[in-house]
């Protein structure tokens, strides 16, 4: 006697499930990568949380040893904040504008300071948009320029 032989269709997939599967991918991908990249700036925040604290520490303790406040980056740890995405500067007096590029010393205010932290040029945090430059001041007030107008966003 002959043996039949039963042959069974290949099991796979075809070609329009897998057209089906690359698109729901894309889709969710399309929605879900945005909102990961937000989450990712604004976590990445925190590194110019650190280093304006940092920095105000230094700067209470320059001023207990020579009663008066100073803009000297050097003498208050370095201009990179600890990951290297912001960088920092220190102005003596209370600094109230709205590019951090131009802030200066008040040689006259050595009483006060005011700290800010910009994103580093080709880092990631170069496209935060909504915080441009976070600041923080001897009186203790947090602010921040960019798109953001409640300078809590940023902190």
């Amino acid at each position: 006697m002959t043996e039949v032989k039963v042959v069974r269709p290949f099991k796979g997939f075809t070609l329009f499930e897998i057209l089906i599967v690359l698109a729901i991918v894309s889709i969710l991908m399309s929605i879900a990568y945005p909102s990961y990249r937000d989450y990712i700036v604004r976590a990445s925040r925190s590194d110019a949380h650190v280093a304006i604290q940092k920095v105000a520490m230094a700067e209470e303790r320059i001023y207990a040893v020579s009663s008066q406040y100073t803009g000297n980056m050097d003498s208050l740890g370095g201009r990179e904040s600890p990951e290297g995405l912001y960088e920092l500067a220190a102005v003596t007096g209370i600094w109230s504008g709205t590019n951090c590029a131009l802030a200066v010393n008040d040689t006259t205010a050595t009483n006060s300071y005011t700290i800010l932290a910009t994103p580093t040029a080709g880092k990631s945090q170069e496209n935060d948009s909504d915080c441009t430059c976070i600041y923080f001041d001897s009186r203790g007030v947090k602010g921040s320029t960019g798109g953001r107008a409640n300078a809590q966003d940023c902190w």
